[in-house]
């Protein structure tokens, strides 16, 4: 009796179980096949669930399910019959372009009320205005290409063109301290890839910013303040979730309104009136488009966010019948609210790459992995590493790299390409190169040398150096080097872009000074976001120029120059990571202050000048919503007593007829060493619009104010012999109209080659005589994502 009695309770557990219907699907757009996250699906018993980020369900109903009915806001509703035994399901939504266009006209809009609550709710339910938090997070982005035709869209299904994975750590303390560490990387086509991507890189954390960050654009947050000036909201369904109401609003610029817009869903709960999902993409079509989606949790008294994904379609690459998208998906688990942080818990870096994330095994993966790797993963990993292998990806990697910071590797040695064909008006067309060990030779030192010969000179440069790395944490360097090389008059010390390969100032200059020296240097970074080069040099200069300075009824040509040179570039909250073993900035939203003090010595080291030069440099740019970028650079120099030409203050000016380029930082309608000065100060100031002012279709040019101002000083002027200069003494000004983009040339479907012009005009004390000298026009270029 006792085993029937086992029998019959094991039936009757099993019986309900065999009746147990279990379901699950995918819901995607018919036409691109991209997911649609937090889609309705309803069975013909009346159960109801919403997709995830991946458009993925899963039903358990304890009858026969029949039928199921999907409706997502935008699409006709579909309705599919189930087969006997089906388990799985794919639903493709049509676009339905009358729900998209209908207008509902009501004196009182529901959705305007639910977005004001939001909206004020938005400091509480922000979570980055919590004192703290930490999270781990799962990261995982393929690439995937799709052809098409008339009729269809093809995906490759096999296999991904291209896989990334990571896991990270970050913690934050407010109020925006914050620190991301990459404890696992794993590329498909590497071995050892020393980069890693974060959720951030492609959308911002939260949706409760005023703007949100897309690519090369800021757009407008539906739920920013004013927003509802600016969107049409309309209420498209509620559901029901526990106690809660979940109100389902969708959002498009309204038709008036000329702004860089978002278009979408909002997901808003009633508890505390906050975003619970979010699908958002740019209003208008564009080359390049990103879509993100966001999923937040209610935990330990807040919103935060649970899961996020995005596509970076590219609507025309390769062809014009092939896409190519890019998906990522996040997952936080872990999450701690106001855990215990201090200022000494975080590192220098924004994003670190631990030295063995690309080190770890599956166990490790397995344990953060929230989707496990289905069979086109695998084979996505499998194929592609061998690949890597066989052709040394990483090694060409590295090599794109470097070429990316203006070197070329061949073997042990690197060749600067910026030293490799140069030319200037007084040298003409220079060639020489520049060679350079690399870490194959030396991991923590490099030696190098250059040469280059001008062909209107007819001289001879060259040089060597030695750079020893003492901490790359710290970026603690030494180096020593000997030169003999023209340098362009009145260099400012606080401008770092001379010399780089796309600086047309250096096209433009015929003033140089010949110097042949020898000098150490040392530099090193503390206090997390100062930065300090120190430089000692003794050199020998000879003006390239009629030229001579009258030194006190002792006229002096040539002279021999001792000099120590303080360097300091403070960025406050810089956000700094490491890629590729070489640390880089993405700036910071802060002011960047650049320092340099000058300390010449004479009767030592044959120094012939005894003097106190400084300089400063301060730069911000920052976007105001709606409005725009505003930048501007403010700078100022000062020398104690005077000195040859070579050592003052000119070359601020770009006016050259055979080069009218655009050129930041500088005066446009000013002649190259127009004018000289041993004091000075001049401010560039730059708001830039975008097309924020003017869109029709295709045509939307960029529109940039400009204004320029400028004072300087000479003491004793009878000093400088030979050489015609003004000082300006009185206001240099200059303003300009600057269009972007008034000529677009498409570039392989990814973005616009955009060619456009600036008009600037010089007034004030220094206007010169003829209008039309006062006008000047010059050349822009642009390469903007549409």
């Amino acid at each position: 009796m006792k085993l029937h009695l086992y029998l019959a309770l094991a039936i009757s557990l099993l019986l309900p179980m065999g009746a147990f219907s279990q379901l699950t699907g995918t819901v995607s757009d018919s036409q691109t096949k991209m997911p649609l996250a937090f889609a309705n699906v309803k069975t013909d018993k009346g159960y109801v669930v919403s997709t995830d980020i991946n458009g993925q369900f899963a039903l358990n109903e304890s009858q026969k399910i029949l039928w199921i009915s999907c409706s997502y806001i935008g699409y006709k509703t579909k309705k599919m019959t189930l087969q006997p035994g089906q388990k799985t399901i794919s639903v493709l939504m049509v676009p339905d372009e009358s729900q998209l266009s209908e207008v509902v006209v009501t004196n009182i809009n529901p959705a305007n009320a639910i977005i004001r609550k939001v909206i004020a709710s938005k400091p509480k339910n922000n979570p980055e205005n919590l004192k703290s938090f930490e999270y781990n997070c799962y990261n995982k982005m393929m690439l995937n290409v799709r052809t098409s035709d008339t009729t269809h869209i093809k995906i490759s299904k096999d296999k991904h063109a291209f896989m990334m994975e990571s896991v990270t750590h970050r913690k934050f303390l407010a109020p925006d301290l914050s620190e991301e560490i990459v404890t696992a990387s794993r590329v498909s086509g590497f071995r050892d890839p020393r980069f890693a991507t974060v959720m951030t890189d492609f959308q911002p954390f939260t949706f409760y910013k005023e703007d949100i960050p897309m690519l090369d654009k800021h757009y407008l947050n539906p739920i920013s303040d004013n927003s509802l000036n600016k969107y049409k909201f309309q209420l498209e369904e509620t559901r029901v979730s526990g106690r809660d109401t979940v109100y389902v609003i969708s959002f498009r610029p309204k038709p008036d309104k000329n702004f860089d817009a978002l278009k979408g869903q909002l997901y808003i709960n009633s508890n505390g009136y906050a975003v619970q999902n979010v699908v958002a993409a740019p209003a208008e079509r564009k080359k390049v488009e990103l879509h993100i989606v966001q999923q937040y949790q209610f935990t330990n008294g807040q919103w935060f966010p649970e899961q996020m994904s995005f596509a970076l379609v590219f609507n025309e690459y390769p062809a014009k019948n092939m896409s190519m998208a890019m998906e990522g998906k996040s997952y936080i688990d872990s999450v701690h609210i106001n855990p215990t942080l201090r200022r000494r818990d975080f590192g220098i870096e924004t994003v670190q790459l631990l030295p063995d994330a690309t080190q770890k095994d599956s166990v490790y993966w397995n344990s953060f992995r929230k989707e496990q790797l289905n069979a086109i993963d695998r084979k996505t990993y499998r194929l592609l590493d061998s690949v890597g292998v066989a052709h040394n990806t990483d090694k060409l990697l590295e090599g794109f790299v470097s070429f990316f910071n203006g070197r070329l590797p061949i073997g042990p040695v690197d060749i600067d390409i910026n030293r490799t064909f140069m030319f200037n008006k007084y040298e003409g067309t220079r060639l020489g190169t520049g060679l350079y060990t690399n870490n194959k030779v030396f991991k923590n030192i490099t030696l190098g040398g250059f040469y280059g010969y001008g062909f209107k000179d007819e001289e001879s440069k060259y040089g060597g150096e030695i750079v020893y790395e003492a901490s790359r944490k710290h970026e603690l360097t030494f180096g020593a080097k000997y030169y003999k090389d023209l340098f362009e008059t009145g260099l400012h010390n606080t401008d770092a872009s001379r010399g780089a390969l796309f600086d047309y100032r250096r096209f433009i200059g015929s003033q140089y000074d010949m110097k042949e020296g020898f000098s150490v240097s040392a530099g090193f970074r503390s206090l997390r976001w100062l930065k300090w080069q120190f430089a000692l040099a003794t050199e020998s200069v000879a003006p390239k120029y009629d030229y001579y300075f009258d030194n006190k009824g002792t006229p002096i040509t040539d002279y021999h120059h001792t000099n120590l040179n303080i360097n300091l570039r403070f960025a406050y909250k810089e956000r700094l990571a490491t890629v590729f073993n070489k640390r880089t900035s993405s700036g910071t939203n802060y002011p960047v202050l650049q320092l340099s003090y000058t300390r010449g010595f004479k009767n030592w080291l044959d120094g012939d000048f005894a003097y106190h030069k400084m300089e400063a440099q301060l730069k911000q740019s920052f976007y105001t919503k709606t409005f725009g970028t505003t930048s501007y650079a403010l700078q100022a120099g000062y020398l104690d007593r005077p000195l040859p030409y070579g050592l003052n203050f000119t070359g601020e000016g770009s006016y050259d007829k055979k080069i009218p380029v655009l050129m930041k930082n500088v005066f446009q309608t000013m002649y190259p060493y127009e004018f000289l000065s041993d004091r000075y100060v001049n401010l560039f100031l730059t708001h830039d619009f975008a097309g924020l002012l003017f869109k029709a279709g295709r045509f939307q040019p960029g529109i940039s104010l400009h204004t320029n101002l400028g004072w300087g000083d000479l003491s004793r002027p009878e000093s400088h012999q030979l050489i015609a200069y003004k000082i300006k003494d009185k206001i240099f000004a200059e303003s300009g109209l600057q269009f972007d983009s008034l000529l677009k040339l498409d570039y392989f479907g990814i973005a616009d080659a955009g060619f456009g012009v600036a008009a600037y005009y010089r007034y004030g004390a220094y206007t010169l005589p003829d209008f039309d000298d006062n006008l000047v026009f010059k050349l822009t270029f642009k390469m903007t994502l549409k």
